[in-house]
């Protein structure tokens, strides 16, 4: 049940794979090309801190409607599932320095060991936490695969990324699925916190460029007699 949950987001993550990276390779690594990509990194943490965000303050009651009071026992797995997709698109922007120079064996590098990590670990906390023990795990692995491509693959396209704002995106959110899921505070407090979360994904947006980009894919009826934005 966590994962599929989880796998609202994760979507999101696959989805921005599949079309980021081939227009990061179509840009090459000239300095406007890094730029827009910084830019772009920014965009694509701050929409799944967004989604992760929706879902942990909305899941202790969508979950028990959807499977049922005997599932609440899935929210301490949900909130490290949901850690655990934080983490892949943060992997997803770290090891595309590493994509664009072809240094394959950065990526193969950082997956092998996160996979023996995520295994490991499953196996030490599964008799502790069960269920938990494994989305802890899966989670960790993640992050350990983020910090070791980050390490030894990051310097190869230099990406002027705004350090301090990922990390505030990423700590706010986190903290949001923490506490929503593992303290179980009323809804309304729940509201609070991620509207908190979402004001700082709003400041990381161009806002007024997702809105003209939004209504250049609008059919021209749509918008009158006027040309469609472009």
């Amino acid at each position: 049940v966590a994962a599929r949950f989880a796998a609202v987001a994760g979507l999101a993550v696959g989805g921005f794979q599949l079309a980021w990276q081939p227009r990061a390779y179509a840009l090459g690594t000239g300095d406007p090309a890094r730029t827009r990509l910084a830019s772009d990194s920014l965009w694509i943490i701050a929409i799944v801190c967004a989604l992760v965000t929706m879902i942990a303050v909305g899941s202790p009651e969508m979950l028990v409607i959807v499977t049922g009071p005997a599932y609440e026992a899935a929210m301490p797995a949900l909130a490290f599932s949901l850690l655990a997709v934080i983490g892949t698109a943060l992997y997803l922007v770290l090891s595309l320095p590493s994509a664009l120079a072809k240094a394959t064996q950065d990526l193969g590098l950082a997956m092998g060991v996160s996979v023996v990590a995520a295994v490991g670990l499953n196996v030490l906390f599964v008799p502790l936490w069960r269920s938990t023990g494994t989305a802890v795990a899966v989670a960790l692995g993640q992050f350990i695969s983020v910090a070791l491509v980050w390490r030894i693959g990051f310097w190869r396209v230099k990406l002027p990324l705004d350090w301090a704002w990922i990390a505030t995106l990423v700590l706010a959110t986190s903290g949001v699925v923490l506490v929503s899921l593992l303290a179980d505070p009323a809804l309304p407090v729940r509201i609070l916190l991620g509207l908190a979360v979402l004001s700082l994904v709003v400041r990381s947006l161009p806002v007024r460029s997702v809105i003209r980009a939004v209504a250049g894919l609008l059919p021209a009826r749509s918008l009158g007699d006027q040309e469609p934005l472009r």
